[in-house]
């Protein structure tokens, strides 16, 4: 599992496939440069390109946020870009969540960074009407690899 402790905020992630992206390797490229987000622009101008991304990797707005199945279903429907949101838990996994509480999202209440990713894996995640899911807030190395399956790139900003 991926462990770090960040020196800078990680969000928004921004998994993508498409545009300058070449092809899926199935081994962990080796020291390969992430690529920055004005790549991604400077090719999609060049190409004349248009750019439609999954906010919070939700293929609709009445499905979970930052969850792989969202973020899995987003892909199935030709969406290339997912926009996630990381946070680390307080024994330095990286997850997704987008609010700094879990009171909204999940099961769980208080401060997401201070719970460990033990703590954080009991919880469910509610869809934004409410109703709760069988889904558990996802680590990073989950949504990289669900993105992976789907044919994305991840390309990080520090926004």
């Amino acid at each position: 599992m991926l462990r770090f402790v960040p020196m800078a905020p990680l969000v928004p992630l921004f998994l993508l496939g498409g545009c300058a992206v070449g092809a899926v390797q199935t081994q962990r490229p080796t020291a390969r440069p992430m690529p920055q987000l004005h790549w991604l622009f400077d090719c999609l101008r060049t190409n004349r390109f248009a750019l439609v991304a999954a906010h919070r990797a939700q293929p609709n707005p009445e499905a979970t946020e930052n969850s792989v199945e969202s973020g899995t279903e987003t892909f199935r429907k030709g969406i290339t870009v997912l926009e996630i949101d990381v946070f680390v838990s307080s024994d330095g996994v990286p997850m997704l969540l987008h609010d700094d509480t879990l009171d909204r999202t999940t099961t769980g209440t208080g401060v997401a960074s201070q719970k460990s990713y033990k703590e954080l894996r009991q919880l469910q995640l509610r869809k934004p009407n409410g109703d709760i899911t069988e889904q558990r807030i996802p680590t990073l190395d989950e949504a990289l690899v669900m993105a992976r399956r789907g044919g994305a790139t991840p390309i990080t900003s520090t926004l």
